[in-house]
């Protein structure tokens, strides 16, 4: 490393050395332009300096990174600030050093997160400090430009679900795999949709070719539009061919080759992931060909531009492969990792190898300021320079210097970081032949100031008390095993009272021990001699204590290990206090008293400047390939009120904090009014974010993270001991669970049929969740959008009235509480509703509904838990490729992402919903078991009217058409060319959901996996309510433009109308959970529940024979 920097500073490339140009300020206005300067600049330099100016740092003194503090809980607390806090300006100067000459470039990009693209996606939500927004405002911030103008961007794993809901269109390669032997079915598939090629190709051509027939020609094509919606690119003619798995995507490939003088195929994304057809556009001649497929990659890059925002920034950075030079690397990169790259991962060793993979080169002046003694005390740039310009000879060429008096200050941070490290460099004089050492932060710049025990770098706060300022100035290797903390002393206590109390309370004190204060409700004890730290403990938790140690004790003293810090850490209990924390930590269900191996490994240095450093038992490659990216972290983020404990969290109703402190600011807030819409945080994913080489083995893979795959895995980390992993091609709430409506009804199903058991079961569930979620104080609405609304099914119609009527007496037999309401009764339950003399519905008081995302939140948040035990890992934008079986079992052993190969000790589930089918297909294709999972994709629309104020719906209801699919017309596009025979079937769900949208459905239809919103469909569902909401036909649907979203999902439907759960035929170990069609949500915890204790050989608590797959695929 220290030969880079050489060599970079020795770069010649700066033409005009010694000159800064003005900050450039880049806000959506001027982005692109900006880009294409930074990139010059870029290229022409030899560093990159970046500064992050964010909402907050951290809300309690005791979060930031302490003395104490190892590589492993340092890391927890960067990320945990990175995840709630937002970074409002990014500060970038790529800058050159020639001899004693300074280049700068400097670009501040003002960034404000938003749905800029218009798809639902991703919503953010994020923490703020009131005291970071008054030191913007003292620094001038302009807040309207920030929220309004500000940059945009999606961080590489949102770019990749962003893909797949724009849709956009991509070159198909043909692609022939001599190995590959077609079956009969493949070469029936490419024969005929060869002939329909044929024919469409020779139909364009002659009509083409006829002049006397313009007019028809013209009106023909303009009708192929309309219905096949082909005016994308120019007027050249498409045809699509529809595809129900990959393999037929490369099928069609395979015999479009035949064509490849005139034809370009494209492929057509589905909303959910994989393919939904192939589109074959004919070209006029091989250059009109060439054009239109630059046409498409033009298309493709200025889409992909938009799609990444400011990330296209990083990226820049990145590519260039430029040491990056910063002031902050672990808070700097944590929050770069979470907001540009991906979810920051579970632990600081995947973090260290996702960044490297990125930014081989992270330089910290922090690092560097501590091998000049008086600066290891200096925790701002502006000091350090001024250090440095008093007591060294190293001048620095840069015209124009900013001072620390001038306004908006972090724009020309990040040139005083360019400053002090062309400084530092010229100081310390790292020679040429200095060996390059592999740290990813920067290690100091020559073995005379190494210290290769230090991989954490830790600069001391503002003392909390003054008793620290005494201890010894030796510095002595102490294992983690010698520290305690304590707390419950009383208020006021500084170190040295607490020192002194505890010397005279018991005979363990008498040996030399240290106290200091971690915040005013805990501190932490360090024992100098083995043992004494386990026997203090000891002695604090038996009932046998005398002396004043026992009247400690009595008022409230409390002890515990350094691994119960840890789990604090790791679990993220971040409370104000720290006491209240390890109170959290000793009394979570989790908790156990044994310290971790990692633990019992770690040492610190204990000296007087409370510096506490870590030191791993390990060799010294271990250190420098492993712990080094820790090398410079610091201790602190630069904050002007940094134990101010004030962060107000922007989530649903709390918007009012941030409008009464913009009142009464007297920054720019008072130009424009800012508004937030409520929209819900999009959750931390703990999958890894960049190829994994090693295989990884877990008791138990789930293949599906929707609400059965999340629900099982719940099961099974509650259940038993086992460890699972969840494995999706794309993330939760993506497929059909996030675009349900969330109820939890019986109304609709009837007694003694096989789902009534199960869906019965799922409901009893449901309501003890909730029930314990109460119990432990917690807000089931807030949770999980739980509302008990009750069910009612309407009917019209003498007809439908003597069914609901029976339905009625049987559910009342069955043991639940049911009500038939006359046409009376339910006008006074749902006043909106419009009710005739023939009107009546079945009610049932305790069916509720769910907030499908809020369940899913719920569910990884808990499934998280088990984490920092190693039972439970997230694998997500990581599709399964194939399926490994043992030589001499039938069992399957591994199954291979895309990614890495994970290994199965005990079972694998299949729960990927309507995808379960193709992809079993495609799993097992090669062996010899023969198994068809009749699951398909049932297409659904749901319309949701956004803060809808116009009258109120006060249950859950459902025509009774939607237990039979009664209300059925054609589909519009049923002749179209390519589109499958297909009926439409559309039924009126209304519910209210708990911030006040209303949300109408449904439709239900067979179009394959396509997932594109249709609004006739739309239109149907409109009018169906309002035949039974009067209201809703006083406006146009049109009206509601603004104010509306569209939910399309595919439901994994199955023939029989049952789910299917169980193993597989052949492959014992082999689990399906699918087929739940709309019933999902409903019947999750029971799915679950049975299908683990089909696995653990438990007793069942319902009869699975009948969701078997035996017979059925």
């Amino acid at each position: 490393m220290a030969a880079l920097i050489r060599r970079r500073l020795l770069c010649t490339s700066a033409e005009a050395a010694g000159k800064m140009r003005a900050v450039r300020e880049v806000t959506k206005a001027n982005f692109a332009e900006a880009v294409e300067e930074f990139k010059e600049d870029l290229a022409g330099s030899g560093f990159v300096a970046v500064s992050l100016q964010k909402t907050g740092s951290f809300s309690a003194g005791w979060h930031r990174e302490l003395p104490f503090d190892t590589n492993d809980t340092a890391y927890m607390k960067a990320k945990y600030a990175a995840e709630r806090f937002q970074v409002l300006q990014f500060a970038a100067c790529p800058f050159s050093l020639k001899a004693s000459k300074l280049t700068a470039h400097p670009y501040n990009f003002v960034l404000f997160p938003r749905d800029e693209l218009k798809m639902g996606m991703p919503s953010y939500s994020f923490s703020i400090q009131t005291s970071h927004l008054a030191y913007l405002a003292q620094e001038g911030f302009d807040f309207n430009a920030c929220v309004y103008d500000g940059i945009s961007y999606l961080s590489k794993a949102q770019e990749s679900a962003a893909k797949v809901r724009i849709g956009n269109l991509t070159p198909g390669n043909y692609v022939v795999d001599s190995k590959v032997t077609h079956t009969v079915a493949d070469t029936m598939f490419m024969e005929r949709t060869k002939s329909r090629v044929k024919n469409w190709k020779n139909t364009c051509k002659n009509s083409s070719s006829r002049t006397d027939d313009k007019k028809c020609y013209a009106l023909l094509s303009s009708l192929r539009k309309l219905v096949m919606g082909t005016e994308l690119y120019g007027s050249r003619p498409c045809m699509n061919i529809d595809v129900c798995s990959e393999r037929q995507v490369q099928l069609s490939l395979e015999m479009l080759k035949e064509f490849s003088d005139e034809l370009v195929p494209v492929i057509v994304p589905a909303m959910g992931g994989g393919t939904q057809s192939v589109r074959v556009f004919l070209t006029s001649s091989k250059e009109d060909k060439d054009l239109f497929e630059r046409e498409l990659q033009n298309v493709e890059e200025e889409q992909n531009k938009r799609v990444r925002g400011f990330r296209e920034v990083i990226d820049l950075i990145s590519a260039s492969q430029k040491p990056v030079v910063s002031h902050n690397s672990l808070n700097d990169f944590t929050s770069i990792h979470s907001k540009f790259l991906s979810p920051l991962p579970g632990n600081i060793e995947d973090f260290t190898g996702s960044l490297s993979m990125v930014f081989p080169h992270i330089l910290d002046v922090k690092h560097l300021m501590k091998n000049i003694g008086p600066l290891r005390k200096v925790t701002n740039i502006p000091a350090a320079i001024s250090y440095l310009n008093n007591h060294y000879f190293a001048p620095i060429d840069l015209e124009n210097l900013p001072e620390e008096n001038e306004g908006k200050s972090h724009r020309h941070d990040v040139v005083k970081i360019c400053y002090l490290f062309a400084k530092l460099c010229t100081i310390l004089k790292i020679p040429e032949n200095a060996k390059p050492i592999d740290y990813h932060l920067l290690a100091p710049a020559t073995e005379e100031y190494t210290n290769i025990s230090n991989p954490l770098s830790n600069i001391p706060q503002e003392s909390i008390n003054e008793d620290i300022r005494i201890w010894r100035s030796n510095m002595k290797k102490i294992s983690c095993n010698h520290l305690a903390l304590v707390w419950g002393f009383r208020s006021g206590y500084t170190a040295g009272m607490l020192k002194s109390m505890l010397q005279k309370s018991h005979d363990i004190f008498s040996e030399d021990f240290d106290v200091r204060l971690v915040d005013k409700s805990c501190a932490i004890v360090v024992f100098r001699q083995p043992g004494l730290s386990e026997t203090f403990l000891d002695v604090v938790s038996n009932e046998d204590i005398c002396g004043s140690l026992r009247e400690m004790v009595s008022e409230g003293l409390r002890a515990t290990s350094y691994q119960t810090y840890k789990r604090v850490c790791n679990l993220g209990l971040w409370e104000a206090d720290l006491a209240d924390s390890l109170d959290k930590a000793l009394e979570h269900p989790d908790y156990n008293m044994e310290a971790d191996s990692t633990t019992n490994r770690i040492e610190i240095l204990w000296q007087t400047c409370r510096q506490v450093q870590t030191v791993f038992k390990v060799s010294l490659e271990q250190v420098n390939t492993q712990s080094s990216l820790m090398a410079s972290a610091s201790t602190f983020l630069s904050n002007p009120n940094p134990h101010t404990n004030d962060a107000v969290f922007f989530s649903r109703n709390r918007f009012h904090s941030f409008r009464r402190f913009a009142c009464q600011s007297n920054s720019k807030f008072k130009s424009k009014p800012i508004s937030f819409s409520a929209t819900r945080p999009e959750p931390a994913r703990s999958s890894f974010s960049e190829p994994v080489s090693a295989s990884q083995t877990f008791d138990v893979l789930i293949i599906g993270a929707g609400i059965i795959g999340l629900t099982i895995a719940r099961q099974f980390l509650i259940g038993s001991d086992l460890s699972v992993a969840v494995i999706d091609k794309a993330v939760p709430c993506s497929g059909a669970t996030g675009a349900g409506q969330g109820y939890i009804w019986m109304a609709h199903k009837t007694p003694s049929s096989e789902l009534w058991e199960l869906g019965l079961r799922s409901q009893k569930l449901w309501e003890e969740l909730a029930e314990s979620l109460v119990q432990k104080g917690l807000d089931p609405i807030e949770e999980l959008g739980w509302k008990k609304t009750g069910s009612m099914l309407v009917g019209r119609g003498a007809e439908e009235l003597e069914v609901l009527k029976r339905r009625v007496e049987q559910q009342r037999g069955a043991g639940i509480r049911a009500e038939y309401l006359s046409a009376g009764d339910l006008r006074v339950k749902e006043p909106e509703l419009r009710v005739d003399k023939d009107t009546g519905a079945a009610f049932l008081p305790d069916d509720s509904q769910l907030d499908a995302h809020r369940v899913v939140e719920f569910l990884e948040k808990g499934n998280r838990h088990y984490s920092s035990e190693g039972r439970y890992v997230e694998f997500y934008n990581n599709p399964v490729m194939s399926l490994l079986r043992s030589g001499g079992s039938k069992e399957v052993e591994a199954i291979k992402t895309s990614r890495t190969m994970l290994h199965c000790r005990k079972a694998i589930v299949v729960a990927a919903g309507c995808w379960s089918g193709s992809l079993m297909h495609d799993l097992i294709k090669e062996s010899e078991i023969v198994l068809d999972v009749p699951v398909k994709p049932r297409k659904g629309h749901l319309l949701v009217l956004e803060n809808f104020n116009s009258f109120q719906v006060n249950h859950g209801l459902m025509e009774v058409g939607y237990v039979d699919h009664q209300t059925t017309v054609p589909h519009p596009n049923i002749l179209a060319p390519g589109l499958l025979d297909q009926t439409l079937s559309v039924s009126m769900t209304a519910t209210m959901d708990t911030v006040g949208n209303i949300v109408l459905g449904s439709s239900r239809q067979f179009s394959g996996f396509c997932t594109e919103v249709e609004e006739t469909i739309l239109s149907r569902i409109w009018d169906r309510a309002g035949e039974f909401f009067p209201k809703l036909r006083e406006k146009p649907l049109s009206d509601f433009s603004k104010s509306r979203e569209v939910r399309v999902g595919l439901r994994p439907y199955m023939p029989d109308g049952k789910p299917v759960i169980g193993a597989v035929p052949g492959l014992p170990n082999l689990f399906l959970a699918t087929g739940h069609e709309g019933g999902g949500l409903s019947m999750a915890l029971g799915t679950a529940e049975m299908l683990v204790d089909m696995v653990l050989g438990n007793s069942e608590k319902i009869n699975s024979a009948p969701f078997a797959p035996h017979g059925r695929c």
